[in-house]
Protein backbone atom coordinates (compact mmCIF):
# COMPACT_ATOMS: atom_id res chain seq x y z
CA UNK A 1 0.00 0.00 0.00
CA UNK A 2 2.74 2.46 0.98
CA UNK A 3 4.75 1.53 -2.09
CA UNK A 4 1.85 2.20 -4.43
CA UNK A 5 1.16 5.56 -2.79
CA UNK A 6 4.86 6.38 -3.07
CA UNK A 7 4.99 5.42 -6.75
CA UNK A 8 1.82 7.30 -7.62
CA UNK A 9 3.09 10.92 -7.80
CA UNK A 10 5.83 10.05 -10.30
CA UNK A 11 3.38 8.69 -12.87
CA UNK A 12 0.30 10.64 -11.82
CA UNK A 13 0.15 12.83 -14.96
CA UNK A 14 0.62 9.94 -17.38
CA UNK A 15 -1.74 7.72 -15.41
CA UNK A 16 -4.44 10.40 -15.37
CA UNK A 17 -4.08 10.86 -19.13
CA UNK A 18 -4.31 7.10 -19.67
CA UNK A 19 -7.31 6.91 -17.35
CA UNK A 20 -9.06 9.76 -19.19
CA UNK A 21 -8.41 8.06 -22.54
CA UNK A 22 -9.78 4.82 -21.15
CA UNK A 23 -12.89 6.64 -19.92
CA UNK A 24 -13.37 8.31 -23.30
CA UNK A 25 -13.01 4.97 -25.10
CA UNK A 26 -15.45 3.34 -22.69
CA UNK A 27 -17.96 6.16 -23.15
CA UNK A 28 -17.68 5.89 -26.93
CA UNK A 29 -18.08 2.11 -26.72
CA UNK A 30 -21.18 2.40 -24.50
CA UNK A 31 -22.63 5.05 -26.80
CA UNK A 32 -22.00 2.86 -29.83
CA UNK A 33 -23.53 -0.17 -28.15
CA UNK A 34 -26.57 1.87 -27.07
CA UNK A 35 -27.09 3.09 -30.64
CA UNK A 36 -26.66 -0.42 -32.03
CA UNK A 37 -29.11 -1.85 -29.52
CA UNK A 38 -31.63 0.90 -30.27
CA UNK A 39 -31.28 0.23 -33.99
CA UNK A 40 -31.84 -3.50 -33.52
CA UNK A 41 -34.86 -2.93 -31.30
Amino acid sequence: METKLGDRPQHSQETDREHQTRLDNYSSYCFLMANTTASIL
